[in-house]
């Protein structure tokens, strides 16, 4: 997961790139610039939670395979 927000980010950049370029009116171009940033958002998220790691009442179950304790 944490590649597929790496590649969302620059995706976003360029969507605001294109609105400036492509949109003379302001209204639209600042439309596209807004869903540009968001997405530049979304990706930064996607990529911080793909490099963290498992919570400590995660580790036990992972993967939907909850691992057995032996005495």
């Amino acid at each position: 997961m944490k590649y597929a927000g790496l590649l969302v980010m620059p995706a976003g950049l360029l969507l605001c790139i294109a609105a400036i370029v492509l949109f003379p009116a302001p209204a639209p171009r600042a439309a596209f610039v807004l869903c540009g940033l968001a997405v530049e958002a979304m990706g930064l998220v996607v990529a911080v939670r793909g490099h963290m790691g498992l919570r400590p009442q995660e580790q036990s179950f992972v993967h939907g395979v909850k691992e057995e304790k032996r005495p």
